[in-house]
C-alpha cells in the first residue's frame, strides 16, 4: 500500500509540475491570437499539461507494437512543446529591450520555427552515424577495436528490429569487443528484447544504467543470462592484454568512488572502465583506469539542451582526456521522451585503442 502511496504521490507532483509550462505556453497562445476563452483558458493548460506528461513517460503508456505511431506521435508532440517552451521564453526576454512586430505575426512565426525544428529533429534521429574515434595506447601487443553501444532505450519507439540493425552495423566494424554501457530498455521487458546480441561475432560485456533500474535489475540479469553478453555490475575480468571493469549505475559522484575502488586494476595492463554515468571518470582516472568508457547523457539530444550541456555539464559527449587517462561519452544510438536528434547526432562509436 505505501508503494501506491508513492506512486500516487509522486503522479500528483508530475501532473501538477507539468501545469505550469502549459500555463506559460498557452497564455502566450492566448495573447498572440487574442482568444477569449474564459474558463476553457484553464482546461487548454490541463490538456498541455497531460498532453507533455504523456509524451515524456511513452515507455509507461503502452509498448503494444500496434501504438507505436501513437507513441512517435506523443513524443514529437513532447518535443514540439519543449522546443515551444524555450523559444517563447527567448520571446519574453528579448521583448524587454526590443518591440515586435503585432502579436498575431510573432505568434505565427514562433509556432512554425518550432515545428520545423521539430520535424527536423524527428528526421535527424532516423539515421544512427558511425563515429570512429583513437585511443593512444601503450603496452598492446596490438591494437584493440571497440564498438561501444548505449542508450539504445528499446521499447515503443526503438523496437527489436532497430536492435537488429544496429547489430548487423556493428559485425560490419569487425570489432574484438562489443560494450554494452547500459539504458539498453525503456519499457517493459520481453523475453526476445535481448536475443539479437547473441548474434554478435566479437565477446560481449554489459554494463547497467538508470533505465535498467527503472525496469528491475534482476529480471535484466535474467534475461542477459540467455545471452552471449557478460554482465559486469562492480565486476572486472581479465581479458589478455587489457583489463575491463564494469560498475553500476549510480546519481551520487560518493557511490562511484566506492565502486570504482571494488574493481581497481592490478597494473601493468591496459584498463578499461564501463560506467554508464560519465562523472566515474574522475575516480577512475585516480584508480588508475586508462580509458572510462560511458553513455547517459545523449549529448543533450536535442537543442536546448544541447546547448544547457555546454553549460552546466562537466563531461557531456566525445573524447576528454585528463591526467593522460581519456574518458569517451556516447551519445548514443537511441533516444529517450522525444524521439528527436537535434544538434547531435546518434552513434555508434567505433573506438581503436593502439
Amino acid at each position: 500500500m505505501a508503494s501506491y502511496s508513492r506512486y500516487a504521490a509522486f503522479a500528483l507532483f508530475a501532473i501538477l509540475i507539468s501545469m505550469l509550462p502549459g500555463y506559460y505556453v498557452f497564455s502566450h497562445v492566448v495573447f498572440f491570437f487574442e482568444l477569449s476563452l474564459g474558463p476553457l483558458f484553464w482546461v487548454g493548460v490541463i490538456l498541455l499539461g497531460l498532453l507533455f506528461m504523456a509524451g515524456m513517460g511513452m515507455s509507461v503508456i503502452s509498448d503494444n507494437p500496434a501504438l507505436r505511431g501513437v507513441n512517435i506521435a506523443l513524443g514529437m508532440w513532447a518535443g514540439f512543446f519543449l522546443i515551444l517552451l524555450f523559444l517563447l521564453i527567448f520571446y519574453d526576454i528579448v521583448t524587454l529591450v526590443l518591440v515586435w512586430p503585432d502579436p498575431l505575426t510573432m505568434g505565427k512565426a514562433v509556432m512554425v520555427i518550432a515545428a520545423v525544428l521539430t520535424v527536423a529533429g524527428a528526421g535527424n534521429a532516423q539515421f544512427v552515424r558511425t563515429r570512429h574515434v583513437k585511443v593512444p595506447a601503450t603496452g598492446l601487443n596490438k591494437p584493440v577495436r571497440i564498438v561501444l553501444i548505449s542508450d539504445l532505450h528499446l521499447g515503443p519507439v526503438h523496437d527489436l528490429r532497430y536492435f537488429k540493425k544496429i547489430i548487423e552495423r556493428t559485425n560490419r566494424e569487425h570489432p574484438d569487443l562489443v560494450l554494452i554501457t547500459g539504458d539498453l530498455i525503456d519499457g517493459r521487458l520481453t523475453d526476445e528484447m535481448f536475443a539479437p546480441i547473441n548474434d554478435l561475432k566479437a565477446p560481449v560485456y554489459f554494463s547497467p544504467g538508470n533505465h535498467e533500474h527503472y525496469a528491475g535489475m534482476e529480471e535484466i540479469l535474467r534475461l542477459l543470462a540467455r545471452t552471449k553478453a557478460t554482465p559486469l555490475v562492480n565486476r572486472k575480468v581479465d581479458l589478455g592484454d587489457l583489463e575491463l571493469a564494469g560498475i553500476d549505475f549510480d546519481w551520487s559522484t560518493r557511490s562511484f568512488d566506492a565502486m570504482v575502488a571494488k574493481v581497481v586494476p592490478s597494473g601493468g595492463k591496459y584498463s578499461i572502465l564501463m560506467s554508464h554515468g560519465p562523472p566515474a571518470f574522475d575516480a577512475a582516472r585516480r584508480a588508475g583506469f586508462h580509458l572510462t568508457l560511458s553513455g547517459h547523457t545523449h549529448g543533450g539530444q536535442f537543442w536546448p539542451f544541447t546547448g544547457f550541456g555546454r553549460i552546466f555539464i562537466k563531461y557531456r559527449v566525445g573524447l576528454y582526456m585528463r591526467d593522460g587517462k581519456h574518458l569517451f561519452i556516447t551519445s548514443g544510438a537511441g533516444t529517450w521522451g522525444p524521439p528527436l536528434r537535434l544538434g547531435v547526432n546518434s552513434e555508434l562509436a567505433v573506438i581503436d585503442i593502439g
